[in-house]
This record gives C-alpha cells, structure tokens and sequence, in this order.
C-alpha cells in the first residue's frame, strides 16, 4: 500500500526545509554577497463594463493592491529566483466584494554537497481555469470567476551524481511533489518516485546509457497509480553536432488496468547542434499508451529567437507542463534563451530586458494548462517569437492541446479528449528611453466535445508603460475582451491605471 497522502506532505515539506537548510550552509557569505532582495508593490485602478452576460452587467471599480518581492542568486552554491506577489482585489458594484490571491514563482538548485549532492526545489501559485470549457477569463482579469480557482504546487529532487571508476556516470534521484487546488481536492495529486542511471563517459562515438525509473500517482479523489520502467539506450555520434540513439525496455503500470501489466518498450532518436546557436531534437518511443514523442527545434540571432516543441506523452503530477504545473512567461524565455546565453546571470537580464520592452508580467502563466483528476495522455505544441529592434519588440506565442484521460479506473469517465488553441502577440514601441506604447492582442479556444460545448476568448489592448524615476513606473491599459459561449458569454471593457513601486 502507498503511504497516506498527509504523511508524502509532510516529508516533502520535511524535505523542502532540509534543501533550505543546505542552501542556507552553503558558503552563506558567498551567498550573501550574491543574493538581491527586491521588495515591490503596485496599485491599480480598474473600471469594468460588462455587457451581453446572463449573471451580470453594468460597470465596476475595482482596486488592486499588490506588494510582493524578488529574490535572486545566479551565482555561488545556491542558484535560483523567487518572485511572490500577493494581490489583495477590492470590488464595488459586484456580488464578490474582496478576494485575495497569490502568485508565486520559485526555481532554485542547491550543491549541498560539492560537485555530489544538489537539491532542485521548484513551487509555484497561481490563478487558473478549473474547467476548459467553462467560463474564461484573462490572466490578469480583476472579474470574479466561479470556474478560476488557485493552484498551489511544490516539487523537491534531491540528487546524487558522480563517476564508477573512470568510465561511468551515475546519478540517483528521489522525486516528490504536490498539487493543491483552493476550494476543491478534485484536482489534487501526490507524486513521489525516483531514479537510478548508468552512462558512458568516454566522449568516443559509441556510448550507452541505463535508465530505471518508478513513480506513484496518487489522487485524493481518484486512485493511486504506479509506473516502473528499465530502458537501455545506445549513443552514435558520426559528427561532433549530430548524436543518434537507439533504446529499449520494459514498462510496468497498472494505469490502464486495476493490476499492474507489462509493456515493451522502444524508441529511436537523433539531436543536431550545428552551432551554439541552433538545436533540433528528435525522439519517439513506444510506451504502455501507444507513441510517445518529443519534437524541440530552437534558434537565436542577433536580435531574435525561434523556439517550437511538439511533445506527446502521459501527465500525472510531476509533468511541468501537466496538472497543476504551469509555466511562467518569464520560464518560457529563459528556456528559450538558454542555448545562445549560457550564463544565468546574462539571460536572467536578457529576460527581464525584453519583458520590460513588451510590458508583460514575468509571472503570467503561459496558455493552456489544465488540471485533471487522473493519469491523463497529453500531446501539446508550443511556438513561440521575440523580436527586439532599436525601438521596436515583437512577441508571439502559440499553442494547441490535446489531453484524455487514461485511467478510467478511478471514477474518469473517457469524455473525449479536451483540445485547446490559442495565441497571443505583442507589438511594443519605445517613443522614449523611459516610455513605451504597447499593442497585445489574443485569442483562445477550447473545442467542443460531444457532451460539453466549446467556448472562444478573444482580446486586444493598447497601454502606454513609462517609468519616470528609477524606481517608480506607471502605466495605463485600455482592453476589449469577448467572450463566446451558448452558457456564459460576456463582452467586457476595461481601463487600468498601475503605479508601481521597487526599493
């Protein structure tokens, strides 16, 4: 039997304050001289029309308070950043008067032990959509939504790696994490799992690598799942940029059944560095599901970047793109700016450089999440394009996904898969070193189902961003926002006036 879902929370929460302890020894003064506490807060004024709902129209003065702070290390043992804002929401003319939510985003690695033991911690908070097909709103929308709910989620891998002898790598690794949805445990999953692999280090054409891995699911609603797999791979390297792989295996899981079944495993594999600039990768492999896949094609220049992946595979709890798991903005472009900006350092400052250019929140959640109450199979596509001139950026990013459920053993009915579209674009232009004028425009969908109806989100803003002092910033944002659905519709314009505040 798995251990009681209250007895995995309090040893990863065990675990999480032990990795802080390690952080927090690990060379403090170093840490001290490299670590940046920036504290902020920002107020807005938010007047709302609302038009064509069938719960509510009229207009409505919303005010939001948002102090927070952000915490940085890109050097020493300890590396990371943290970025917390509580937004405290004051509505006049709606039935929900105050709300307060949280938005959280926290990714840190810390080498406890020198050049053996690390511990990778990642949490987030944030504000999503409980049901794709129910009502939709804008990340940073102040209207009160019955089908948004907060989704708090935090993952803990401590890790050993080191060399057998002078010929193999090893690395073992313990994984835990934990959804929590406020006001509902439908969506709430522990994870816990781990991993032992083997690998040549010999840098010749020929190489392998040996793989075990097991993970436990557990639903507080649904059923616990296990996941045990052994999969050898073989390297060849014929040019110093191109490595193919061939790999085999067994996998064991009782997702599709009550008792655990065995599965072969294969796969085929080539990833093609021509420059330091330019990445292709290329895997599929037959899993307990059928074909699973991961397609990732990235390049920089100068003065822009192209990424696009195409990935296919099951999503329990740990998956960072699976339930609970979102992916930040500002994860999305330090990703993306990783290949051609290897030092954290740099790209931290890239990404912060081109965000301040689009006038978009570090911490706004990348489209189409969902949260699931099972083992789910997911196939998601993501493109994305930054482009920044002397005056001039340019940002588009799209998506479409595809999910169902798997384990329909737990009480999931199979109703079909979920599919999302969406995109959304960012043209902004500096008229001064301190001010900038900004158009976004957006557009999300969620296909109908034979049993549920589709509904389509659409928006355009215009904003002007200055920042007049150092450390004071002010900006304005007119929008239009439709909403089309044959249960909840809305059309809604807004205008919002920020100021905010770093120390």
């Amino acid at each position: 039997m798995p251990p009681s879902r209250n007895v995995r929370v309090r040893a990863l929460a065990l675990g999480a304050a032990l990795a802080c302890l390690a952080g927090a020894s690990a060379r403090a003064q170093e840490a001290a001289r490299t670590l940046a506490l920036t504290p902020q807060f920002a107020a807005s004024g938010i007047f709302t029309e609302t038009r064509n709902s069938p719960r509510q129209n009229g207009t409505e003065l919303t005010t939001r308070l948002s102090p927070g702070f952000t915490l940085n290390s890109r050097s020493g043992r300890v590396q990371g950043s943290l970025n917390y804002t509580l937004n405290a929401l004051f509505r006049s003319g709606s039935d929900e008067a105050r709300e307060i939510q949280n938005s959280l985003a926290a990714t840190f690695t810390a080498e406890a032990i020198e050049r053996w033991l690390f511990i990778d911690a990642r949490s987030t908070i944030s504000q999503q959509s409980i049901s794709a097909h129910g009502q939709q709103t804008l990340a940073d929308s102040a209207r009160a939504n019955a089908n948004r709910a907060e989704v708090g989620t935090a993952s803990l891998s401590p890790y050993v790696r080191g060399m057998l002898g002078p010929s193999v790598n090893y690395e073992v690794r313990l994984d835990a994490s934990v959804n929590e949805t406020k006001g509902s445990s439908e969506n709430d999953a522990t994870t816990l799992g781990g991993s032992v692999s083997l690998a040549s280090a010999t840098q010749g054409r020929l190489g392998w690598a040996l793989a075990l891995t097991q993970q436990n699911v557990d639903y507080k609603t649904g059923r616990a799942t296990a996941n045990e797999r052994a999969n050898l791979t073989l390297n060849y390297r014929p040019d110093p940029d191109l490595q193919l792989n061939l790999s085999g295996g067994q996998e064991a899981t009782d997702v599709l059944a009550q008792d655990s079944q065995r599965y072969g495993n294969w796969g085929l594999g080539a990833r093609w560095t021509p420059t330091e600039r330019t990445s292709l990768r290329l895997q599929s492999d037959r899993r307990y599901f059928g074909r699973s896949h991961v397609y990732a094609f990235e390049h920089r220049m100068a003065r822009s970047s192209f990424a696009y992946s195409d990935t296919r595979d099951s999503t329990g709890g740990s998956g960072p793109r699976g339930v609970g798991q979102p992916v930040t903005l500002y994860q999305q472009l330090y990703a993306q700016f990783g290949p051609t900006q290897p030092d954290p350092v740099l790209r931290d400052q890239a990404v912060l450089d081109a965000l301040r250019l689009l006038s978009r929140d570090r911490n706004e959640i990348v489209q189409g999440g969902l949260l699931n109450s099972a083992v789910s199979l997911q196939r998601r596509q993501d493109l994305s394009f930054t482009w920044t001139g002397l005056r001039a950026s340019f940002n588009v990013q799209g998506f479409a996904s595809r999910t169902r459920v798997l384990d329909t053993l737990g009480g999931n009915p199979d109703t079909g898969s979920t599919r999302l579209f969406g995109y959304t674009g960012t043209l902004s232009y500096r008229l001064t070193p301190t001010t900038s004028v900004n158009f976004i425009g957006s557009r999300q969908s969620t296909a109908a189902t034979d049993v549920l109806a589709g509904n389509v989100l659409k928006s355009v803003s215009l904003g002007l961003t200055a920042q007049p002092w150092r450390t004071v910033g002010a900006s304005l944002l007119a929008r239009y926002a439709v909403f089309n659905s044959a249960t909840d519709p809305y059309r809604e314009t807004s205008v919002t006036g920020t100021l905010n505040l770093r120390f």
